[in-house]
């Protein structure tokens, strides 16, 4: 039996599996637009498996998509965090922090991969290296065509990072 599925197995009734983390799905991201219903199947997922969600925005940039916003409405298990760098992950770490989420896993998709979702990755997987951290792909974007490798360095190389793609 792996770690993974032995976890799922001995959680507590309604305890999360993971913090799925939001970044920068706000309308002025043009590539925020192309992934926002792949984002939006990523939070519906983490919602039926009851995990918590971080929602991130770049404070300069206005309010988070009203479709992202819709589809987490009436949810209990939510925070959101506003940040002025590219980097989220001290908004997102206070967040898990005072909400008392789960850190062992981490999930994360939006905007922009190259920048602010690889900033945000990197900063939690040198801060936190025993939390997994999971990125989202298919509900990733940039306005710049970014490989896995590539991805993956700007992350920082960090054992702890994965980069996940759905099965078709």
């Amino acid at each position: 039996m792996t770690s993974h599925k032995k976890h799922d197995t001995i959680r507590k009734q309604g305890e999360a599996i993971y913090t799925l983390c939001v970044i920068d799905m706000q309308p002025t991201w043009y590539a925020s637009q192309p992934i926002v219903y792949n984002v939006i199947d990523e939070i519906e997922q983490a919602k039926q498996k009851q995990c918590a969600i971080v929602l991130v925005k770049m404070l300069s940039e206005g309010s988070i998509d009203v479709r992202i916003l819709e589809a987490t409405q009436g949810y209990n298990k939510i925070a959101q965090v506003g940040k002025r760098y590219s980097d989220g992950s001290t908004g997102v770490k206070r967040a898990i922090i005072k909400h008392n989420f789960p850190k062992a896993c981490l999930r994360v998709c939006g905007v922009n991969t190259d920048e602010c979702v690889a900033d945000t990755v990197k900063g939690i997987a040198t801060t936190w290296p025993k939390s997994k951290i999971e990125i989202a792909r298919e509900a990733c974007n940039s306005n710049y065509k970014v490989s896995d490798t590539k991805l993956f360095k700007l992350c920082g190389e960090n054992k702890n990072v994965v980069i996940i793609r759905r099965k078709k």
